[in-house]
């Protein structure tokens, strides 16, 4: 072999050991680095469960913005009851992602057990006051026909049932209507921006548009039996917190979570809807 022909064959050897060299270390860091992506990209491609199905075995992890009073309207409960569940006392504050018991505890278990509290242990419990009794006797039903035929309902007159003076929260065409959810309740029809008005005296306590199906909305408790609600508001005008009275100006209408300029209106006795036609005047 000349000399020539000797370096040759060196050189490609040379440049076939840079090769193999390159592909090594192409294969070692190319492993290390799908991992690291696969790291990343899994936490947020695996679904947490969601709140409805958390409601389905029984619990709701509270998300930000929500209320007691808000869950409780939102499963057909009564906001005292919820509280005495999961041993929470006024004034009913909870917490993002804990956990909140949709159901009554085991009978083996004490209404306040630690487990089934979603606050930290306290010091000493807050006593829940039961709600009274429903009224003995029960109003008149108002006829649903002859309710949405009527154009517009007079102001500032008032009906006392169940020891609150009710009145009409909006005027306009009224139909007896279930909501998004299947609730019971009256949607009055009118233009937008128009005056939604306090149906009874009380305390606001959920003004905000957590609650799907409602839009904009409005919930005020006037004792410790009854809640209305106001759904579907363009323009929200009082605060959680504050205290209203009957004929109050509260809302402007809207069409919030609907494709109507509309109110809908609801009552609820112990969490319960009832029909509102019953308690307007």
């Amino acid at each position: 072999m000349t000399h020539g022909t000797a370096l040759a064959a060196i050189r490609s050897l040379a440049v076939a050991a840079l090769i193999a060299a390159l592909n090594a270390c192409s294969g070692r860091y190319a492993a290390p680095l799908d991992e690291e992506l696969i790291d990343e990209v899994e936490p947020a491609a695996v679904a947490r469960p969601s709140a409805a199905a958390r409601a389905a075995s029984g619990e709701y992890v509270i998300q930000q913005g929500d209320t007691l009073y808000g869950i409780a309207w939102r499963y057909k409960l009564d906001y005292q009851v919820l509280a005495r569940w999961n041993g929470i006392g006024p004034p009913y504050r909870i917490y993002p992602g804990q956990r909140l018991r949709l159901s009554p505890p085991s009978s083996a278990a004490p209404a306040l057990a630690p487990g089934a509290s979603i606050r930290k242990p306290a010091t000493t419990a807050t006593a829940v006051r039961p709600a009274p009794p429903a009224p003995a006797a029960s109003p008149t039903p108002t006829n649903p026909a002859a309710a949405a035929a009527t154009a517009s309902r007079a102001s500032g007159a008032a009906r006392t049932v169940g020891g609150i003076a009710w009145q009409w929260p909006a005027q306009g065409r009224v139909q007896p209507a279930d909501s998004v959810l299947g609730e019971r309740g009256i949607n009055i029809f009118g233009t937008r921006g128009q005056s939604v008005r306090a149906a009874a005296a009380g305390r606001i306590v959920y003004s905000g548009s957590g609650l799907v199906g409602y839009g904009k909305l409005i919930i005020i408790e006037h004792d410790d039996t009854y809640l209305s609600a106001y759904a579907h508001n363009d323009k929200l005008l009082v605060a959680e917190g504050a205290r209203v009275v009957g004929g109050q100006q509260i809302a402007e209408m809207g069409s919030t979570g609907t494709r109507q300029v509309m109110l809908h209106f609801e009552i609820r006795r112990g969490g319960k809807p009832v029909p509102p036609l019953e308690f307007l005047p």
